[in-house]
């Protein structure tokens, strides 16, 4: 409609028009001869109005009782908030309705308080809530860190340098990077990383993030390094695992099943559990035993998850 700050003028225009198409439902040419333009400039003044945001749309997905299905894992698991989707049989689509809705959530999260911390783990889950998010113009007083390494990882869902960095750019922030792998092989090896300047500073900022947004991940044995780490931390601590939050493993009650010899570049649950706000991401069949043991323990603050999910967590 314009290609500058809009006059009073404009915007009235701009409310009408919108009054007319969304609450009396007259359609671009009924509204064209009302207010003597032509159709395309209608059309172009709608298009105007939704990008200034004097409209927004929601979609609301009637088949199912989502809302309540997220109040009820308020109340239950007393949860700061909880968002539900619609479940899906393609993962993908399914993964890219959370991330959606967690963008969402994010934002309103980042917008409650100036110079706010922001924390992203890894996970397929939260690449899409990272992708989700709107581009802006908008600067804010935030910085995003990574908070587990990824060097040397192929999987853009690994790269959390790459989806901090996207996650700042996004939210007008500031992003610090994590120059590390995800694991080394010996103690030594991590020790002399997280004595590098900019590790450090990093590191740094773990102990005193204002939000995290992290996946929870399931256990399966394709990988075969994941494998063995799985199998050597259940029989030093003869208890099973079932669900990873940035990499570390959680037992079936919440608790932290810790690994020996530790050589995770990872956040540490400790850290973790001082995060302000814990916003974890995940859903799907065959994540219900784990998005409810990282609740239980009490590692979430705010859960966006799927019909599926939400249903066996409050049965």
């Amino acid at each position: 409609m314009v290609n500058h700050e809009p006059n009073g003028e404009e915007l009235d225009l701009a409310l009408r028009v919108c009054e007319m198409y969304y609450n009396e439902g007259k359609t671009q040419e009924q509204i064209a001869k009302e207010i003597n333009v032509s159709r395309p400039r209608v059309s172009r003044i709608l298009t105007f109005a939704k990008n200034a945001g004097l409209v927004t749309i929601t979609i609301r997905d009637p088949r199912s009782g989502l809302e309540q299905l997220a109040n009820s894992l308020k109340t239950k698991y007393g949860l700061k908030d909880a968002r539900v989707v619609a479940t899906s049989s393609d993962p993908e689509v399914l993964k890219r309705r959370i991330g959606y809705s967690a963008s969402q959530l994010l934002e309103e999260c980042v917008d409650a308080a100036p110079n706010q911390v922001l924390g992203i783990g890894r996970g397929s889950t939260v690449y899409h809530t990272v992708q989700a998010l709107p581009s802006s113009n908008k600067a804010r007083p935030l910085t995003v860190v990574p908070m587990v390494g990824g060097i040397g990882l192929y999987n853009p869902a690994f790269q959390v340098n790459e989806m901090a960095r996207l996650a700042a750019e996004r939210l007008g922030g500031d992003c610090i990077y994590f120059h590390a792998p995800y694991f080394v092989t010996t103690p030594e090896i991590k020790k002399a990383f997280l004595q590098d300047e900019t590790i450090a500073q990093c590191i740094s900022y773990w102990d005193r993030l204002d939000i995290a947004l992290v996946g929870i991940g399931a256990i399966s044995f394709q990988d075969p390094l994941f494998t063995a780490r799985v199998k050597n931390a259940q029989a030093r601590s003869g208890r099973k695992i079932v669900a990873d939050l940035c990499g570390r493993f959680l037992d079936k009650e919440g608790r932290v099943v810790r690994e020996e010899p530790d050589v995770l570049l990872s956040i540490e649950m400790e850290s973790l559990r001082k995060a302000k706000r814990v916003i974890a991401v995940a859903g799907g069949r065959g994540k219900e035993d784990s998005v409810k043991t990282a609740v239980i323990g009490g590692w979430v603050d705010v859960l966006v998850t799927d019909q599926w999910v939400a249903e066996a967590m409050c049965r």
